[in-house]
């Protein structure tokens, strides 16, 4: 817990990259976790298999694991 806030480390699988058309972030995918959005550009393609830290926000109206710091 950091700052009142869930922090979790995972390793990410099937990176998806970003779908402007869509207006989708890049996203990864974590065996316990799921679906893990990448707001703020952080991964690049060749991230599968790597450890991030990741943290539960509120994007839009939902709340969704964000990508925080790639390890």
């Amino acid at each position: 817990m950091v700052a009142n806030h869930v922090v979790l480390r995972t390793s990410v699988e099937k990176y998806k990259p970003e779908d402007a058309s869509k207006n989708w972030y890049p996203q990864v995918h974590s065996k316990h976790l799921g679906k893990i959005i990448d707001n703020k550009k952080k991964l690049s393609e060749d991230c599968n298999g790597r450890e991030i830290k990741t943290q539960l926000c509120k994007v839009g109206d939902d709340y969704r694991w964000v990508v925080i710091e790639l390890l």
